[in-house]
C-alpha cells in the first residue's frame, strides 16, 4: 500500500467501474464483522464525501492533472525502500534489481522522482508490500475489516501496514509532526483528485456501496498477492490512508 488516506474506498469504487466487483458469497464469508464494518465505512464515506472530495476538487482545479501526476510519481519514489524490502522477503531477486534501477533513474533523470522514467524504457514497478509479503509465506488472511480514516483492509494487511510504514524514505529526514501530516494529508488529497470523476461514476452506478467496496478490495489483494496480470491498473494502487495499495 501507498500513501494516500482514506481513498480506500475510492479503489472499490474505481474497480466497480471495470466491472472486477461483483457481489459474491466468497467475499461474504471472508466478512463476518460486517454489521460494525458497514458503520465505519458510512463514517469514512461521509468525511470523504463532506471533507477529502471538496479539498480533492479544488486541488484539481489549481494543479491540473500533469502535475498532480508529478506529486503522485514522487510519493512513489519515495516508498521504494517499502518495494525493495518485500521483494527481497518475498525472494524476487529480478524485481528487486528492478526497482533499484527505477529508484536511480528517477531520482536522477526524473528529478527526484517527478518523472516516471523508468516506466517509460519499460522498467516495470514491482509493488509489493508486507501483507503481500505475509501472504506469500502462508500467513491468512484473517477477517475483513474497515478501519476508521484507513479503510477496507484485513486483518493480515493491517499487520503489513504497520510494518511498512516506517520504511519510507521521507520519516527519516524530518522529525516533525506538522511535515508528516501535512505531507501525508497532500498525497491523500492528489490521490483523490485522480480518481474524482471515476469514483463520482461508481457512487452513482453502485446498488451497494459497501459491498462493492469490499469485493473490489479483496479481488485486488488477491490479484497483487498471485501476481496476476490483470491486476487494476497502477493508476488504483495504494489507495489507503498513510499507505497500500
Amino acid at each position: 500500500m501507498r500513501s494516500s488516506p482514506l481513498i480506500a474506498i475510492a479503489l472499490s469504487a474505481l474497480l466497480a467501474c471495470t466491472g472486477a466487483a461483483p457481489v459474491g458469497a466468497q467475499e461474504q464469508d471472508r466478512d463476518p464483522w460486517e454489521k460494525m464494518n458497514r458503520k465505519v465505512f458510512a463514517f469514512n464515506d461521509t468525511l470523504d464525501t463532506w471533507l477529502f472530495a471538496p479539498f480533492a476538487k479544488a486541488w484539481r482545479f489549481v494543479l491540473r492533472e500533469p502535475v498532480m501526476v508529478s506529486i503522485d510519481n514522487i510519493a512513489d519514489n519515495l516508498r521504494t525502500p517499502v518495494y525493495v524490502f518485500n521483494n527481497l522477503v518475498q525472494l524476487k531477486p529480478r524485481q528487486t534489481f528492478d526497482t533499484i534501477q527505477r529508484a536511480i533513474l528517477n531520482s536522477t533523470l526524473g528529478v527526484a522522482g517527478i518523472i516516471d522514467i523508468a516506466s517509460n524504457i519499460g522498467i516495470e514497478a514491482s509493488r509489493e508490500d508486507f501483507g503481500q509479503t505475509m501472504a506469500r509465506w502462508g500467513v491468512p488472511s484473517g477477517p475483513y475489516v474497515v478501519l476508521p480514516l484507513l479503510g477496507p483492509s484485513t486483518i493480515r494487511d493491517s499487520g503489513g501496514f504497520l510494518v511498512d510504514s516506517p520504511l519510507a524514505v521521507w520519516p527519516f529526514f524530518v522529525n516533525s509532526v506538522f511535515i508528516t501530516v501535512s505531507y501525508t494529508a497532500g498525497v491523500t488529497v492528489n490521490t483523490r483528485a485522480l480518481l474524482l470523476d471515476e469514483i463520482a461514476d461508481a457512487k452513482e452506478s453502485a446498488l451497494d456501496y459497501y459491498s462493492l467496496a469490499r469485493n473490489a478490495y479483496l479481488q485486488r489483494r488477491d490479484a497483487l498477492i498471485a501476481d496476476r496480470e490483470e491486476t487494476p491498473d497502477d493508476t488504483e494502487r495504494d489507495l489507503y490512508f498513510f499507505d497500500d495499495e
